[in-house]
């Protein structure tokens, strides 16, 4: 999902986001006992997701431009279909008064070519009103009235066509500024609700406090955290990944987790695979081929596994 960040109250990716609020909301979902007194309600996680949700809802960025190629490539089919109806009159004009006639020049046709669509529909006016001028000397040489009337028509769906571009641009940029706010309150209701965890757990509990955290990654990099459950294993979507990406993986609490790429969501890894142990307080940096990466043979789909029977928290940043 491509994105401007002008605007925005983050700097992570929207897909990164969306992640994060997910995981976020499992875990608010699990602690919601403990956190009800500040004001972690079932509605206010439920309202959550409905953000989430309004935020999804919202067209890409792609979309919105690909509506803009589709209103382009029809406006410039009836562009096509005008030039080509106006080129007939400008050819029996020529034909009937000569190409350096001054009569042959009040068609004003020479640049006829290079102009675009909304030139073209400025000139049918022209080469409408000089043909129906002209129309008893041009008739002998094949000009009809259904020729004018095709042009005249022709104008009336290029000007609808150039107005729709202009309709699919300025709903790019309408769309634009929804998708943020609705990215912007979806991140704000994730932090301030994830920073009224934080404190909650601070004194109470270190790694739950820990789970909480947002970090507000930059640029390529990518967060991914989370839980696994006993004797389970979870895939994580990346994007843009090559084989150097460097994988900065950390186990907070729980047993050892291996991490690996396969050729399914939560299959098999290949000839490589690293096992982290747990240390809440140091990463193990890595790349991605050693985790396993490899794109021509299938293998970019990033697992985690948890072959023990004690659920485990986990924190990877990818950059």
């Amino acid at each position: 999902m491509s994105q401007n960040n002008d605007g925005l109250n983050f700097k992570m990716s929207y897909n990164e986001v969306l992640n994060l609020s997910f995981e976020k909301e499992v875990l608010l979902t699990r602690d919601q006992t403990d956190l009800v007194s500040r004001g972690i309600t079932t509605a206010r996680i439920t309202a959550f997701e409905g953000l989430r949700n309004a935020f999804m809802e919202v067209p890409t960025d792609d979309t919105m431009k690909a509506n803009i190629s589709i209103a382009i490539n029809a406006r410039d089919v009836v562009a096509n279909q005008m030039r080509i109806a106006i080129r007939e009159v400008l050819g029996i004009a020529k034909n009937t008064f000569g190409e350096g006639s001054a009569e042959y020049k009040t068609f004003n046709g020479n640049e006829i070519s290079r102009i675009d669509a909304a030139g073209l529909s400025f000139l049918s006016v022209t080469i409408v009103t000089q043909g129906t001028n002209y129309s008893a000397q041009m008739t002998p040489k094949g000009l009809t009235t259904a020729m004018l009337t095709t042009i005249t028509a022709l104008k009336a769906t290029l000007d609808a066509k150039i107005k729709e571009v202009d309709i699919a641009s300025s709903a790019q940029l309408t769309t634009t500024q929804k998708r943020h706010n609705a990215a912007n309150a979806l991140f704000d209701e994730m932090t301030a609700m994830c920073n009224a965890a934080q404190v909650y757990y601070a004194d109470r509990n270190a790694l739950k406090a820990e789970e909480y955290t947002i970090y507000d990654t930059v640029g390529t990099q990518q967060q991914r955290n989370g839980i696994v459950e006993a004797n389970s294993s979870v895939y994580r979507s990346l994007d843009g990944l090559t084989p150097d990406a460097v994988f900065k993986i950390k186990v907070i609490d729980g047993v050892d987790l291996v991490f690996y790429f396969s050729q399914t969501e939560g299959g098999d890894a290949g000839a490589k695979a690293i096992t982290v142990s747990v240390d809440p307080n140091n990463y193990t940096e890595t790349t991605a081929a050693a985790l396993g990466y490899n794109s021509s043979n299938g293998f970019i789909k990033f697992n985690i596994k948890n072959n023990s029977n004690v659920e485990t928290v986990y924190k990877v940043l990818v950059g």
